[in-house]
């Protein structure tokens, strides 16, 4: 048999789309990138290579699959063959997808740590509740030299 079903996408609406300005280093030198954070940004990227040591590509785009459509499937399947609408644990396949590999993250870890320190990385300061839309651009127009590290 065949059954008739309605999947609804969320599309956006042309008041959510945003353009974004950001500062370049030459309208603010302050936010230009040393020699040494260069280097490690660079090393960062090099110890992310996805190509394993027998040269084959880890997440091969044809050979891995998106982990949400995946697990909307499984639940959408399951409830319609089951009828049951509690929805479905996490299937340890698609779980496995969402995790980085260990191999990348133990390749990576030193690189991590230096551009973490070149770049002088810290946690964010939960800030204070508002309402309406947040504005970026004033605030980092009113950046003083002495706060960039």
């Amino acid at each position: 048999t065949t059954k008739e079903v309605l999947l609804m996408t969320q599309l956006p609406f042309d008041e959510d789309l945003r353009l974004l300005d950001f500062i370049t280093p030459d309208e603010n030198p302050l936010f230009a990138p040393d020699a040494a954070l260069e280097v490690a940004a660079a090393q960062l990227i090099d110890s992310m290579d996805l190509m394993d040591e027998d040269g084959e590509e880890l997440l091969h785009p044809k050979k891995c699959f998106n982990p949400i459509i995946q697990r909307f499937y499984d639940n959408v399947s399951y409830r319609a063959l089951t009828g049951d609408q509690k929805i479905q644990d996490l299937d340890p396949r698609v779980k496995a997808y969402l995790e980085i590999p260990t191999n990348i993250q133990q390749r990576a870890k030193a690189a991590v740590d230096l551009f973490r320190q070149e770049a002088n990385l810290r946690e964010a300061e939960e800030a204070a509740t508002t309402t309406g839309k947040r504005q970026w651009q004033p605030a980092i127009a009113t950046v003083k030299p002495d706060e960039v590290p």
